[in-house]
């Protein structure tokens, strides 16, 4: 018997069309009953524990969170262990300023990034890269982190890459500021005129 485990449904031309019909089998969060039981078994900390509300009942984060704790008894480490993890490949340049823009707002989307990001192959191999990642969902305002993710994800680029962490920040504040002084509603004198 063979598993795969994709976000993308399988196609009949990756099956070869021999008549063999995939199973899809939906996976739901973990209950906190499950969650008690895999961190028994895993003989997590405690501080562990109470990260588990951020993993959100994700079996992956859960597990990989554990297997992190394992191997790192302090929490920070714990988390920067779930970090390397779940961003595999993320110490180049764009996309430590992708993961950063990503662990900071909300929702990123690919025209904020390609802001962020100079070169257009950098920016659209950013992207592909997100859009790989199990903690990252696309969704109709752009791409959004899950709460795990937001965490490692800060905590990693701020650790390890505290400088481009801090570029990355004064760029977005200075499009922001330049976005608002655009915006005529926001304008103070223009509300005045208006009056």
């Amino acid at each position: 018997t063979v598993f795969i485990a994709d976000r993308a449904a399988i196609s009949l031309t990756w099956l070869g069309g021999g008549g063999i019909a995939p199973f899809e089998l939906p996976l739901a969060p973990l209950g906190d009953a499950q969650v008690t039981e895999l961190f028994d078994a895993s003989v997590v900390s405690s501080g562990t524990r109470e990260m588990a509300s951020l993993a959100a009942g994700n079996p992956l984060l859960l597990t990989l969170l554990a297997d992190s704790d394992r191997k790192n008894r302090c929490l920070d480490d714990a988390m920067l262990g779930l970090a390397k993890a779940i961003f595999p490949g993320y110490d180049e340049a764009a996309r430590i300023k992708a993961l950063v823009a990503l662990a900071v707002a909300p929702v990123l989307t690919h025209e904020a990034l390609g802001g962020l990001i100079a070169d257009p192959a950098d920016t659209r191999d950013a992207i592909r890269w997100l859009h790989s990642l199990a903690v990252v969902e696309d969704t109709c305002e752009g791409l959004a982190l899950h709460p795990a993710g937001r965490r490692a994800g800060s905590l990693l680029v701020r650790t390890h890459h505290r400088a481009a962490y801090q570029r990355v920040l004064d760029d977005m504040s200075a499009r922001k500021a330049a976005e608002r002084s655009l915006d005529p509603a926001e304008d103070p004198l223009e509300a005045r005129r208006s009056s």
